[in-house]
């Protein structure tokens, strides 16, 4: 990405990069450092999730059959999503008040830790959640995040995705 960088500071064109190296209000580190997120975040997740989705599919040939034979891929992307959730690091958290979770307190500035493929298991949230149903509504599953944290490219991605296995399958 270094490399990039240094080529498109040399040589701008009618792109992001380029404004982003051109306007003055950016080093050259912090120009690497954002389009590196945002290779990580648009590229390399999406890839994982069509690879993680592909792969439960094909371990679960009856939903992959039901799919198949006219299902709505619309439709399958956010249970694949939820099933799969790719991003399986641990999300921090810091309170910025006093609050209680699950009977405890946590105070103003302490951190917690957040696992979203837990939540996205949650048996009081998605019935038998170890299971692959395509059938199944996944409303409010967390792969992509919540509240301001949620990623600003969810519908790109769930339309890369829609597309791809579509195209795939």
């Amino acid at each position: 990405m270094g490399a990039f960088v240094a080529r498109t500071k040399a040589e701008p064109a009618d792109n992001l990069a380029s404004r982003m190296l051109t306007s003055g209000e950016l080093t050259d580190d912090e120009v690497t450092n954002i389009l590196l997120l945002l290779f990580v975040a648009g590229y390399v997740t999406t890839e994982g999730a069509l690879a993680m989705s592909v792969f439960a599919l094909l371990c679960h040939p009856d939903q992959l059959a039901a799919l198949r034979a006219g299902g709505d891929f619309a439709g399958v992307v956010d249970e694949l999503l939820r099933y799969t959730t790719v991003n399986q690091y641990e999300i921090f958290r810091a309170a910025t008040e006093d609050v209680e979770l699950g009977g405890e307190l946590v105070r103003a500035g302490e951190t917690v830790t957040l696992s979203l493929p837990s939540a996205n298991r949650d048996p009081r949230r998605f019935p038998n959640p170890t299971a692959l149903d395509l059938g199944r509504d996944p409303a409010g599953h967390l792969a992509f995040g919540h509240g301001v944290h949620q990623c600003l490219g969810q519908h790109l991605g769930r339309a890369v995705l829609e597309i791809a296995l579509a195209t795939l399958l």
